[in-house]
């Protein structure tokens, strides 16, 4: 499971082609609307302490990702090949840069409203742009064009070959979901588990039935990331073949239509 969602967290596309020693004069090149929510790539409105990944050209002079070297003590590198992205002034952690694309976390001390965002590399700096913050932006990630991302409690990935069960608890990954009790704090991985403040206005709808309050034990930051969360929950007893999904928390939620395999093939 980790590793398929680091896998996804850092998944690069695309190529730069550079003239040798003339990249160094080319600011990075980006703009709002290529900035995106890691796990539904689309632009618009984020959360605090939500994964965001940003498109462009001459991001950086090389790939890196986040090694377990970097997180030793509990702490997320804030710098990767001489790159930092700056959300209001305050350096983002960073789990991947390439030249091409940047996959950072959006600072969870942040207030809904519009914030700055601008991108340092190695003493050349690319335009400041403007995104919009709001207090939860549920997204959910996903397991191929279709699928949402859903493990057992083992850790087990549910696909069309291993399908899940009515009646079964599974967890879902998220990000988004706002702040928790208590607060995350920035620059750190978490290290215990922290409900979700809106926990209250959270629904999760299986064929657009919300499931009963009771069928969900947690919903909060995943241990041992960050800007990661997870819903743990249980399926209804009655369940249909290869239902949608989506989460909610007060009028927003997951625009795609992803279903969770029950089926098998």
């Amino acid at each position: 499971m980790v590793t398929a969602l680091l896998m996804l967290a850092t998944l690069s596309l695309g190529a730069v082609i550079r003239a040798e020693g003339l990249e160094r004069y080319v600011a990075p090149a980006y703009s709002a609307a290529s900035i995106v929510n890691s796990a539904t790539w689309e632009a618009g409105v984020f959360a605090p302490n939500s994964l965001a990944t940003i498109f462009g050209s001459n991001l950086a002079y090389s790939t890196a990702s986040v090694l377990p070297s970097h997180v030793a003590s509990g702490a997320m590198p804030n710098t990767l090949a001489g790159v930092r992205v700056y959300v209001d002034g305050i350096t983002a952690s960073l789990y991947y840069v390439s030249p091409n694309q940047i996959n950072f976390v959006i600072p969870s001390r942040l207030l809904p409203g519009e914030s700055e965002v601008w991108i340092a590399r190695e003493g050349t700096s690319g335009p400041t742009v403007r995104i919009k913050l709001s207090e939860a932006v549920p997204a959910v990630f996903r397991n191929g064009a279709d699928w949402i991302l859903a493990t057992r409690v083992s850790g087990e990935v549910i696909s069309r070959s291993s399908p899940a069960r009515p009646g079964e608890w599974i967890v879902l990954y998220a990000t988004g979901l706002g702040r928790t009790d208590p607060d995350v704090v920035d620059g750190r991985l978490v290290i215990s588990p922290a409900q979700i403040r809106k926990l209250e206005e959270l629904q999760v709808l299986v064929d657009w039935k919300a499931l009963p309050r009771g069928n969900i034990s947690y919903a909060g930051v995943a241990p041992g990331f960050a800007g990661l969360y997870q819903i743990n929950l249980q399926l209804p007893d009655e369940l249909g073949r290869d239902p949608e999904v989506r989460i909610l928390i007060g009028d927003r939620g997951v625009s795609a239509a992803l279903r969770l395999a029950t089926g098998s093939e």
